[in-house]
């Protein structure tokens, strides 16, 4: 640590040494200490070997309930490091048919379905062939005495 080498190797104060690594005077003194999380364990076990398909929400109100001391933090935790989080269940399918599915073969089949694209005509019956973008309508109805449909 710093401020301790600072202390032994220069022989100034601990004031002066945590002042200068800019470390608070009181982390010198903190020792943690290790909290006991048997009760914990001990009810969420229980709790679990009672309803084995409840999750988090349903143990934490059963808690609460019993006027458990810990807070929410303490039972996830704890929750978590006995490996109870599993992931959700997806939806139950129907077969290989879903609405995304279903909505992409609407759209194909609606594509399928119409001879035109964007209201442009692409062949007309009168000049039975291809109408080419490069022919004005005008000379089309001049033409023919018809127009197009």
């Amino acid at each position: 640590m710093v401020v301790q080498a600072l202390v032994t190797e220069h022989g100034i104060s601990q004031r002066r040494a945590c002042q200068a690594s800019g470390s608070a005077r009181s982390t010198l003194r903190y020792l943690p200490v290790a909290g006991d999380d048997s009760g914990v364990i001990s009810f969420i076990q229980t709790y679990m070997a009672l309803n084995p398909r409840h999750g988090f929400g349903l143990l934490y109100d059963s808690a609460r309930q019993q006027g458990k001391p810990w807070g929410k933090t303490v039972l996830w935790r704890v929750y978590c490091e006995l490996r109870l989080n599993l992931p959700r269940r997806g939806k139950k399918r129907l077969g290989q048919y879903t609405a995304a599915s279903a909505h992409q073969a609407a759209a194909a089949a609606k594509r399928q379905a119409s001879p035109t694209r964007a209201g442009v005509v692409t062949s007309c019956p009168t000049l039975c062939g291809p109408v080419g973008g490069s022919v004005p309508s005008t000379s089309l109805t001049s033409s023919t005495g018809r127009g197009c449909a």
